[in-house]
């Protein structure tokens, strides 16, 4: 890519040399005008203009202009400087000196203005010198010469050679004719002749000598354009001949055989000078060039005391280098190169940016160290050999070979892959490089990269927790929007990443610290959502960035504080105990004192004076934290930093707990304040606690009182098949009415159309539901789904409550008095009546215990339960989780789960056999047959044998303690001894 754009401005310079100097292409001056023109072009730094330089030009520019007579030329030069560069329109102008950069330009662009000035003054004057005047003997050329020698300035509009030889060559006839008589008639002629005599021999001896002497100084101290040459040589004159190895080597090849090598041999300092350029602009030079994107030597290029193998083995070792600084180039121009294009269908997470920003500081440092190697190099003012260049280069190579290793390693590529999983991957595998890092400098770098990376995350957190908003533009959080379809009544839900998964398979260990962070945000979630759709979210200030630098510098400061002690203690203990604990607290007080007189003065000055005596403990700890002045965030930034490379070896700081333990603080507490006016919301506006009271009141029949009257009347309108949901739903509003006026709207009974053909008011309660109406945000909480387990217990304690009504309005005088009706009663009638007063006995002894285990201790201790599980809630998440674990405890603890099936069917056989029972006892003990008595009895012996024995097994495994009160009741051996007490569970 370079290649091709070097080639392609050739055309455009051959072009512009034409335009200037009217050269044509093959002439010996256009080539060097080529050369020069491309050389500039291509290796040229293009620092910034030197305002003062431009000046001194200008100055130089004005001073040859009067030199050469044209005053006016010269004060109009200068006004129109002076205009120019005070002009409105730099003020506020983006680019820093622009202007100077313009007339620095226009400078070089000149071409010759004195005699430009000439040229313009002979166009515009009317005044003409007489024809006799032409003939005038007077040598102009010496009086203008006057005092040369005395002026020894340097003039940029051209070259120096130029200005010497329009100084040096005569004024021709036509220069004269150009005086003004004014100028002719003032000369004083006196003096001429005096002056001419002034040049001697020895002023001349003397000139040429000084020419000799620049001419060698230029020799040795300009570099020639060696690249742009086909054959360089260069020769070393010493009396040791290892200096000249490369030639022996050479002349060995070619004596033994070997074709000649013409090996082109380069000084020391040309090769310094390329690999220092290397360091700083990694591309194809005259002694490196890229093969598959990688650096090697050139074949045939070596220095005087090197054959070229070895000298391209020493070199080979530095390649890798030029490599990882040309992949860490590349890396940010695609990150800036995507950010400036507008029509880009993929942006760089902005954690990669962040990123970028402190490689290149380590970058900038490293290009630091090599320009002022690179001025060392070019004084030549003493012996600097490429070894001692690699040995100075050598520990920041490492550095630059570790972060090259980092970063291959962190970096996806983020083009492919999602921004999540490159942002978490970067973050991770910073941080556990953190972690893992022995040195005090290392572990600064890496606190640094992964700090301020990081940066993005906690920018996005904050954000969410203080403004309720998840502001991820480039997808790169961890957790995202649930893009699925939602109904109206539903919170926006949100995702986790499976980025724990793929960097395990990838065999980077995820951040831990992401972990916590990402649980304790979705428990937030909802909360915060509700929050901001009800506008109700304050706003908390600062930045959780700036307060995670604040507080970790802190907490390592106290350390440190403490390990200063710790280390003066081990180190007196050698001592009197007595003496050493006075000088402790002598010293304390003493710093004691310095430090308040510091705080009351309030002066940075003094305390940036005190700080070099001073321990850091005393000055960071102290006067930094309480003076105000100082709390600017890179300071604080400065200082962290600072207490990790000031930490020596004696001392070991915690500082991965120490950030951690900060940062989940911080989370924590932003969530906290964020999330502190929900509950108060749902107890006080919308009176959480008096739905819940009013719910468990009805479905689960709590309001005994309420409830009677409403399921008393449900089994007459069941029975007479009258029941329907309108009638139902009256009946209930009214029940409500009487306690709760205000609720009573928000219920409703549904019948489902199966109900017409229920053949038993025990079928048909499986057919009735209630709903209870509300609004959001409760519907957060008494959703569809908890409701419809509020449902489920409703019907089974319906189911429960019929068979214990019908149970109890069976009566022994109704019984007998339909036996006497039909004639006198038998001894084996009043066997049966007896055996049925037997089984109604145990049926309601076992269907009320299942009653009681249920309305009292199942339902009264999860509803306190509840109750104190409210008071504790903090956020939106709390209570929905509250009350779904109490809602789920109430469907296990009222045998509905799939585990407590078996206790469940055993019941409603038992239920079965109530009702069979209540249907024998309307008919009649005389028309009742054995078998159907006995089958009842058995069945009933059957269901309370197995509850008895599955109950009593799961409550001594400890499988469903809370079922210890009904196991109790159910005891084989109080039944009846004509009842079966054993039974075979298959």
């Amino acid at each position: 890519m370079a290649g091709s754009a070097k080639e392609a401005i050739v055309p455009d310079v051959r072009k512009l040399i034409t335009a200037l100097t009217e050269f044509n292409e093959g002439e010996e001056n256009f080539d060097l005008c080529e050369k020069f023109a491309l050389s500039n072009l291509w290796h040229h730094c293009f620092l910034s203009v030197d305002s003062h330089a431009v000046r001194r030009k200008v100055d130089g520019m004005v001073t040859k202009f009067e030199v050469h007579g044209h005053i006016e030329t010269a004060r109009k030069l200068r006004e129109l400087v002076t205009t120019f560069l005070s002009g409105e329109v730099f003020h506020d102008h983006p680019q820093y000196d622009i202007q100077y950069s313009l007339l620095s330009l226009l400078l070089h662009l000149a071409n010759n203005p004195t005699a430009s000035a000439h040229h313009r003054q002979a166009t515009h004057t009317a005044v003409k010198v007489p024809e006799e005047e032409e003939e005038d003997s007077f040598d102009w050329a010496s009086y203008l010469r006057e005092g040369d020698e005395k002026f020894v300035c340097v003039y940029d509009d051209s070259s120096s050679e130029e200005f010497s030889s329009d100084l040096d060559e005569p004024i021709d006839e036509e220069g004269t004719d150009l005086l003004a008589p004014e100028v002719i008639n003032s000369v004083p002629f006196m003096n001429l002749e005096v002056e001419v005599q002034k040049i001697s021999k020895e002023d001349i001896i003397h000139n040429l000598l000084e020419v000799y002497s620049a001419e060698k100084w230029l020799e040795t101290n300009v570099m020639q354009p060696y690249w742009t040459s086909e054959e360089v040589h260069y020769n070393v004159s010493s009396r040791f001949p290892a200096s000249n190895w490369a030639k022996l080597w050479d002349q060995y090849l070619i004596e033994q055989g070997h074709k000649d090598p013409q090996t082109i041999i380069l000084s020391e300092y040309k090769v310094m000078r390329e690999i220092l350029w290397m360091f700083f602009t990694p591309t194809t030079s005259y002694l490196f060039r890229e093969v598959n994107k990688k650096f090697t030597v050139k074949p045939d290029i070596t220095i005087s005391s090197l054959s070229k193998d070895t000298f391209a083995l020493y070199l080979n070792h530095l390649c890798p280098y030029f490599t990882m600084i040309r992949e860490f180039q590349n890396f940010g121009e695609e990150l800036n190169y995507n950010r400036e294009v507008a029509n880009s269908t993929k942006y760089p997470p902005n954690t990669f940016i962040a990123y970028w920003t402190v490689l290149k500081e380590f970058l900038k440092d490293f290009n630091s160290l090599i320009i002022q190697i690179e001025v060392k190099v070019k004084k030549q003012d003493e012996t600097y050999t490429l070894l001692q260049l690699t040995n100075e280069l050598e520990p920041k190579l490492h550095e630059l070979s570790s972060m090259y290793c980092i970063h291959t390693r962190a970096v996806y590529d983020w083009k492919t892959s999602p921004n999540w999983l490159s942002a978490s991957c970067l973050l991770s595998a910073l941080y556990g490089e953190f972690v893992d890092s022995s040195s005090s400098k290392w572990t600064a770098i890496m606190l640094k990269l992964f700090l301020k990376s990081f940066e993005v995350y906690l920018d996005i957190i904050s954000a969410w927790l203080t403004h309720g908003h998840l502001q991820d533009c480039r997808e790169e959080f961890v957790i995202s929007r649930d893009c699925g379809e939602l109904q109206e009544s539903q919170e926006e839900r949100y995702i986790v990443q499976p980025y724990e998964t793929m960097l395990l398979k990838a065999g980077i260990k995820p951040l831990p610290i992401l972990q916590v962070i990402v649980s304790k945000l979705l428990h937030a979630s909802e909360s915060m959502d509700l929050l901001m759709k009800m506008g109700r979210l304050t706003e908390t200030r600062g930045c959780l960035y700036e307060e995670l630098i604040e507080h970790t510098e802190k907490d390592l400061c106290r350390f440190a504080l403490k390990e200063d002690n710790h280390q003066d203690m081990g180190e007196n203990t050698s001592s009197n105990v007595t003496d050493s604990s006075n000088l402790v607290n002598e010293s304390d007080s003493f710093f004691t004192e310095i430090k308040e007189h510091l705080i009351r003065c309030g002066d940075d000055f003094l305390v940036t004076a005190f700080e070099n005596y001073l321990p850091f403990k005393q000055v960071g700890q102290d006067v930094v934290q309480e003076d105000e002045c100082i709390n600017g965030l890179k300071e604080k930034e400065q200082q962290l930093y600072a207490r990790l490379l000031q930490n020596s070896g004696h001392q070991i700081l915690p500082v991965k707990q120490v950030l951690e333990a900060n940062l989940l603080r911080l989370v924590e507490e932003k969530w906290k304040a964020a999330c502190a006016m929900v509950k108060p919301i749902f107890q006080h506006e919308f009176n959480l606690s008096v739905h819940f009271k009013i719910i468990r009141g009805i479905f689960l029949m709590e309001a005994g009182d309420i409830m009677h009257e409403f399921y008393t009347s449900l089994f007459q309108q069941l029975q007479t098949c009258e029941a329907s949901s309108f009638s139902l739903t009256i009946l209930l509003e009214s029940c409500v009415d009487q306690q709760y006026p205000e609720f009573s709207s928000r219920f409703s009974v549904v019948v489902d159309n199966n109900l017409r053909f229920a053949t038993s008011v025990q079928e048909a309660i499986s057919n009735i539901k209630l709903r209870y109406s509300v609004q959001w945000p409760l519907s957060l909480i008494l959703n569809e789904r908890s409701m419809e387990y509020y449902n489920t217990v409703f019907q089974f304690l319906l189911k429960i409550k019929w068979a214990l009504f019908s149970l109890q309005k069976l009566r022994f005088s109704d019984l007998e008095q339909r036996e006497n009706k039909l004639r006198p009663l038998n001894k084996r009638v009043m066997d049966r009546m007896h055996r049925l007063h037997c089984l109604r006995f145990w049926l309601l002894h076992s269907v009320s215990s299942v009653h009681g285990y249920l309305m009292g201790q199942a339902l009264h201790l999860l509803s306190s339960e509840l109750e104190q599980t409210i008071e504790q809630a903090q956020d939106l998440d709390a209570l929905v989780k509250a009350h779904d674990v109490y809602i789920q405890a109430v469907y296990e603890h009222c045998l509905q789960s799939d585990d407590s099936q078996i206790i469940r069917n055993s019941v409603l056989k038992m239920i079965w056999v109530a009702l069979r029972l209540c249907e024998v006892w309307e008919a009649g003990a005389v028309f009742l047959l054995e078998a159907r008595l006995k089958e009842l009895e058995e069945l009933y012996s059957k269901c309370y044998v197995f509850l008895a024995v599955v109950l009593s097994n799961w409550v001594d495994n400890d499988t469903k303690s809370h079922l210890i009160d009904l196991s109790a009741a159910f005891d084989t051996s109080r039944l009846p001894k004509h009842y079966p007490s054993t039974f075979t569970i298959n």
